[in-house]
């Protein structure tokens, strides 16, 4: 009596231990579901900045293109305007503004280059990085969920043990 007694006992520990780990293993894996989305949303933070950052060189070289058409308008305009001597100062003057004004432009439009193609290879980077990461998790995740299955068919085999100790156990 005392052995089927100590059996039981046994069998309800492990129960007992398979279900602690069975809850370890659940809150395991909506750990690594959180993980997963929040690098998803960080890789969605990067991809969004590298579009402003393009959008604003787009922007700079079309600035710079309207600026480059006006020069050459003035430009046009001035060669073929038979000028006094004065507003030829004025002319060069405007033509040497302009050409400054495009200067810095361009400077900016390099800097700009610059910053997204630093930008870029960080991204890439973080990207690299998080798809490892993520690739590690998603392994971790899938071990998990093996560990959780083949928790569960230990539990279901205790189980059916428990029950066949115990109705042996009341057979005699």
């Amino acid at each position: 009596m005392k052995e089927k007694d100590s059996i039981i006992e046994k069998k309800n520990s492990k129960i007992q231990s398979t279900r602690l780990d069975r809850q370890q293993r659940e809150y395991d894996l909506q750990e690594n579901k959180q993980q997963l989305d929040i690098r998803d949303r960080k890789i969605n933070v990067l991809n969004r900045k590298i579009e402003n950052l393009e959008e604003q060189i787009r922007d700079k070289s079309n600035q710079i293109a309207l600026t480059r058409a006006k020069l050459s308008a003035v430009t046009t305009t001035a060669s073929s305007v038979t000028v006094q001597p004065q507003s030829s100062i004025t002319t060069n003057t405007l033509v040497s503004n302009l050409e400054t004004t495009i200067a810095e432009k361009e400077r900016l439009i390099e800097k700009l280059r610059e910053q997204k193609h630093t930008s870029d290879v960080e991204h890439q980077e973080d990207i690299e990085q998080l798809k490892k990461t993520l690739q590690e998790t998603r392994f971790k995740l899938e071990q998990k969920e093996k560990d959780y299955y083949e928790g569960q068919v230990h539990r279901r085999t205790l189980q059916s043990l428990f029950f066949i100790s115990l109705s042996f156990f009341f057979l005699f």
